[in-house]
Parts: structure tokens; C-alpha cells; sequence
């Protein structure tokens, strides 16, 4: 019982400061098919690794380029893709 109650006060100020945090940033965004036209064919040359499907027929991609390391996250849908985040080297996680 004490075991309980000593977790759930140590616990308690973590959930206090999980509050939403607004990130006010500039994001890319541009037709769909000039978006990965570019991708592809550019110096980047990334190719999808990962595909998941979105809320709003929208899609999200984490496109590499497995040689360069290079990865880029983009949410899109049929017209319109935003460049999400991007970056240089990333790591495979195993999963079970």
C-alpha cells in the first residue's frame, strides 16, 4: 500500500508539467509531385522507407538515402506535401 502511494506522489509532478507545448516554426510545404520529384531525382536521390496513413486522407514518409544517410519526414496528401523535419545519418531499431 505504501509502495502505491509513494509511486503515485512521485508520479504526480510529472503529470502536472505534461502539459502541450506550441512550437512555432516555418514548415516547407509545396505541390506533392514536385515535392518527391525532387527528392528523387536531386542530389538527396531518397527513396520511401516508411509509409503511414494519416487522419484527412493525408500520408506521412520518412524518404532516405541509405549511401548518404540522409532522411527526410513528409506529410502529404494528394496536392499538397509539407517537408516535416529533416536530417543526416539515422539508425535502423530493431523491433521484435
Amino acid at each position: 500500500m505504501f509502495k502505491k502511494f509513494l509511486i503515485s506522489v512521485l508520479l504526480l509532478p510529472a503529470v502536472a508539467i505534461a502539459q502541450p507545448v506550441i512550437v512555432d516554426r516555418k514548415i516547407l510545404c509545396n505541390r506533392t509531385d514536385l515535392v518527391f520529384a525532387e527528392l528523387a531525382n536531386s542530389d538527396f536521390k531518397e527513396i520511401p522507407l516508411w509509409v503511414g496513413e494519416g487522419q484527412q486522407k493525408t500520408k506521412t514518409v520518412l524518404v532516405v538515402n541509405q549511401k548518404t544517410r540522409t532522411w527526410t519526414l513528409i506529410q502529404f496528401n494528394e496536392t499538397v506535401a509539407c517537408l516535416l523535419s529533416a536530417g543526416e545519418d539515422y539508425q535502423l531499431v530493431k523491433t521484435q
